[in-house]
């Protein structure tokens, strides 16, 4: 017991099994007082003690897992806070290089960029779930079906924001030109197999940094426009700007 207290104190986050013969239950409280993940009394023959370990096990990974969603929450509300401002606000936009150089060192340290001053484009998508009837079911659920998908391809990072799923992906140029036209397929197809609803989709261009980003988010949003009033679907802004023309 004095082992396990000093023990928790130098390393708290430790895990430590009791396999014991005192089966007084005071020292046991003792011993549980110190977060013993198991207390095992002997005699104890190999089959049971395998299947004390197997639970232990279960219960660190149960531990792990919930140590590890919170460490990704977390992340992910701190890229949607550095990415809504971003994107939304239009005072962001401006290419200055000291501020563009800000941005990249904050998108590294949060985890969206590998490092600063790399060959990275991006690419804004808008997306937003409808019923049959065409009413927008989009909610925070739908962030994490976009993330599903978009996962699989690129690195991108996004947040969920007036009925409308915002992501940004960043990739080189040629990795955008190749998968971006199978990431909103892949989109429209799994919402439409898996959840029976229509994925709206607008695509911006493709901005060459992080201070364009505003203006890629327009475009988006113009072009999920165009695709709303058109019935649906995937619209990249500049295939509607051609028409037009």
């Amino acid at each position: 017991i004095e082992l396990a207290r000093e023990v928790r104190e130098i390393r708290p986050t430790m895990q430590i099994a009791f396999l014991s013969g005192f089966d007084d239950f005071t020292y046991a409280q003792q011993a549980i007082q110190y977060n013993i993940i198991s207390y095992m009394l002997k005699p104890i023959s190999s089959e049971e003690l395998t299947e004390e370990l197997r639970k232990i096990k279960k219960k660190i990974d149960e531990r792990f897992e919930e140590f590890t969603e919170q460490r990704e929450e977390k992340e992910q509300q701190n890229l949607a806070r550095f990415l809504m401002p971003l994107l939304l606000d239009s005072f962001q936009n401006g290419a200055d290089a000291a501020r563009e150089k800000a941005l990249e060192d904050e998108a590294v340290r949060l985890g969206f960029l590998k490092n600063a001053g790399s060959a990275i484009h991006y690419t804004v998508l808008v997306t937003s779930f409808m019923d049959k009837t065409g009413n927008n079911c989009t909610d925070e659920t739908s962030a994490g079906a976009v993330h599903q998908v978009v996962s699989r391809y690129l690195r991108h990072a996004g947040f969920f924001c007036n009925g409308r799923v915002v992501s940004l992906l960043a990739a080189t140029q040629g990795a955008l030109d190749k998968y971006l036209h199978i990431i909103v397929e892949d989109i429209v197809q799994s919402v439409q197999r898996i959840l029976g609803l229509s994925a709206v989709i607008g695509v911006s261009r493709s901005a060459s940094a992080l201070t364009h980003c505003h203006e890629a988010y327009v475009e988006a949003v113009n072009a999920a426009s165009y695709s709303r009033s058109s019935g649906g679907g995937v619209y990249f802004i500049s295939d509607i700007e051609r028409v037009k023309t």
